[in-house]
C-alpha cells in the first residue's frame, strides 16, 4: 500500500505547501534583487580627489618672463615702425614739396613764355633767384624766433605758391600737387616697408614668430 509523502525538513515542496505560480512571483518580486538588477549608484568625487589645475609656481614664472619678454619685443617693434614711418614721411614731404615746387616753377614759366626755351630758363632762374634770397632772409628767424612761430611761417607757404605765385595756372597747379603727393605717399609706404623688414628681423632673431605688434 502506497504511504502519503510526509513533509519535513530536507524536502522542499510538499503536498500542503505547494504555492501556485501567482504566489510564487510575488515572493520573487519581495526577494532582494542582484547587484545586475540594481540601478546605478551615483557616485561623487570629493574636489581633494580631483587633478590640481592651478599653475604651478613654476609655469607663473614662465608666464611673466614671456610678458616681459613679449613687451620689450613690442617695445622695439614700435620703435622701428615710429621712427622708419616717420622718416619716410619727412624724406617724402621735403622730396614731394621740391618736386611740386620745380614743377610748378616750370610750368608757370613754359606757359608764359609760350613754350620757348629762353624765356623758360630765364623766368624760371628769375623766380628761383627770388625765392632763395627770401629763404636766405628768412634764415635768421629759425633762431631768433619762437618754434610756433617758424612753424606758422611754413604754413604759409602752400597758400602763397597756389593762390598768388600759380594764380591762373590752376592746371599747373593740380599737377605739381598729384606729383608732390606721390611722392611723399611712396616714401612713407617705403618707410613703412622698412619698419616691417627691421621688425621680422627681431621676431627672428628672438625666435619668437611674429609676434603682433600692439
Amino acid at each position: 500500500m502506497i504511504q502519503p509523502l510526509k513533509c519535513n525538513s530536507n524536502v522542499r515542496f510538499c503536498a500542503n505547501e505547494t504555492k501556485n505560480s501567482a504566489e510564487i512571483f510575488k515572493d520573487f518580486q519581495k526577494s532582494p534583487k542582484t547587484p545586475e538588477a540594481q540601478s546605478p549608484v551615483s557616485i561623487e568625487v570629493s574636489p581633494n580627489a580631483t587633478a590640481n589645475t592651478a599653475p604651478t609656481k613654476l609655469q607663473k614664472g614662465v608666464d611673466i618672463y614671456n610678458n616681459l619678454r613679449n613687451g620689450a619685443i613690442n617695445t622695439i617693434k614700435n620703435f622701428n615702425t615710429t621712427t622708419s614711418t616717420s622718416f619716410g614721411f619727412i624724406k617724402g614731404l621735403v622730396f614731394g614739396s621740391v618736386a611740386t615746387g620745380t614743377i610748378g616753377v616750370l610750368g608757370k614759366n613754359i606757359k608764359e613764355s609760350k613754350g620757348q626755351i629762353l624765356g623758360t630758363l630765364t623766368g624760371t632762374t628769375k623766380d628761383l633767384g627770388n625765392a632763395a634770397i627770401k629763404t636766405i632772409k628768412a634764415s635768421p628767424s629759425i633762431i631768433t624766433k619762437a618754434p610756433i612761430e617758424n612753424a606758422k611761417t611754413l604754413l604759409t607757404l602752400p597758400k602763397k605758391f597756389y593762390k598768388e605765385y600759380l594764380k591762373g595756372h590752376k592746371g599747373i597747379a593740380t599737377i605739381a600737387t598729384i606729383a608732390g603727393a606721390l611722392i611723399l605717399a611712396y616714401n612713407t609706404l617705403k618707410g613703412k616697408i622698412i619698419a616691417n623688414k627691421k621688425n621680422a628681423d627681431v621676431d627672428h632673431y628672438t625666435n619668437s614668430g611674429h609676434i603682433k605688434t600692439n
